[in-house]
């Protein structure tokens, strides 16, 4: 927007301004003089909103907004206004916004918010990274006489979710129990999601059959997607794939490409390899495309099973390139001892513009230092030198020593800890 929300609804009153832009989407004069002709406005207004965000313009919404808000004062905002303009907030993230609608609802406008604008408010925090201020506006609701819906539970536990307080939001959703309030399967998806980002497999399965056997509802998609998520995460494989085995035919559902990824890390932490492989080959025939998950995933499976060649024959089956699946690739190299083939990946990076990082080149220093090949290694990798930052640096101006660490050993050691722990990142 030209001007800000929050400047826009500080301005003064301007009784003389007609709302051209409003009267357009409308179709009625702005300056109406009669109560039904008001609340036709209001009406023709919040519906013109509700379209501009559901087309994904929120910035129009809140312009319009803005612009009847300060054309005519003898048509006062109403709370479904308000409420078109909170969920515009939502849909554009912007939190801040969110919550001066919500105070100038009742300071200014003289509005009584409800449980929408709540909800609309609680996303908006919860989609722009403020969790904390999400579950403040969600422990308010009662002090306020509104009884919060499935739709204002499942806004609060994805705010959990988002803040790992998994804790939380299996808290909110006992007391939605105890408030006699059947959750849905939205619900039951957020509250599963926030165990699955603290890596709480047990307690992302417990929901799982919870909401198959006690609250009597069909799993969706996401829902089985993220327990499988969160057993993968936390290094269940075994747990991964009884629920692509049994609980997708039991909930009649087909994997999608979210799914086969997991299920492909599960496979390679498991070591089968070549079921790895078969599902990967495959997907095409399921009418899937390849993503960079799934080569980095698919090549991490093959480099724990230490098929170097194999990971290398599906890094260039890839069509971009990506750091990290380059990173997991050298590893494999350097693990059978082909540090050639190592240095030949870092140099395919970096003329595909790709930045080497310590994991890499960590790789190939381990992988010289086992061949016994380390007195070449300043000259080997003087075009891939990497400050403790990340930033490439040149070989002639800083010694090897000072950029990779004190020993080829201690770098390459802490690279494929690195690596390890950035397994699971790298899935969706």
């Amino acid at each position: 927007m030209a001007r800000s929300l929050k400047t826009a609804l500080k301005s003064p009153w301007r009784r003389t301004r007609l709302t051209r832009s409003l009267a357009s989407e409308a179709g009625l004069q702005p300056a109406a003089q009669t109560k039904a002709a008001h609340r036709k406005l209001l009406m023709e207004s919040t519906a013109a909103m509700a379209a501009a965000t559901r087309s994904r313009e929120w910035q129009r919404s809140l312009s319009l907004f803005a612009e009847f808000d300060l054309a005519e004062p003898r048509v006062r905002p109403d709370i479904a206004l308000v409420n078109a303009a909170v969920s515009a907030c939502e849909a554009g993230r912007c939190w801040p916004d969110a919550m001066l609608l919500l105070g100038d609802a009742w300071r200014r406008l003289g509005c009584r918010p409800n449980l929408v604008t709540y909800t609309a408010a609680i996303s908006a925090c919860h989609k722009g990274q403020q969790w904390r201020q999400a579950l403040h506006l969600f422990a308010g609701l009662g002090a306020r006489r509104l009884a919060p819906d499935n739709s204002a539970i499942g806004a609060a536990i994805s705010a959990c979710a988002k803040g790992r307080r998994w804790q939380l939001a299996l808290q909110a959703l006992q007391e939605a129990r105890g408030a006699l309030l059947q959750p849905n399967a939205v619900v039951y998806n957020a509250t599963i999601s926030a165990c699955e980002k603290a890596r709480q497999w047990e307690g992302a399965l417990a929901l799982l059959q919870g909401m198959v056997h006690v609250a009597k509802l069909r799993p969706t998609l996401v829902t089985l997607n993220t327990a499988l998520s969160a057993c993968e995460m936390a290094r269940q494989w075994e747990r991964a794939l009884q629920i692509a085995e049994a609980d997708f035919a039991q909930a009649k559902l087909e994997p999608d490409l979210v799914s086969l990824n997991v299920v492909i890390g599960a496979l390679g932490a498991g070591q089968y390899w070549q079921q790895a492989l078969s599902i990967f080959h495959g997907l095409a025939a399921r009418g899937f495309k390849a993503t960079n998950t799934t080569h980095t995933t698919t090549i991490s499976a093959c480099e724990r099973a230490s098929m170097w060649e194999e990971a290398l024959r599906v890094l260039f089956l890839a069509p971009t390139l990506d750091a990290g699946s380059y990173d997991i690739a050298t590893v494999a190299c350097a693990r059978a001892n082909r540090w050639a083939k190592a240095l030949d990946l870092l140099t395919s990076l970096r003329q595909g513009r790709g930045q080497p990082d310590e994991i890499s080149v960590g790789a190939v220093m381990w992988a010289c230092e086992l061949s016994g090949v380390g007195a070449s290694l300043e000259n080997s990798l003087a075009a891939c030198m990497l400050s403790p930052r990340s930033s490439m640096r040149r070989a002639d101006k800083l010694p090897l020593s000072m950029v990779v660490g004190p020993s080829a050993a201690a770098a390459a050691a802490a690279a494929r800890t690195d690596l390890e722990d950035s397994r699971s990142r790298m899935l969706p």
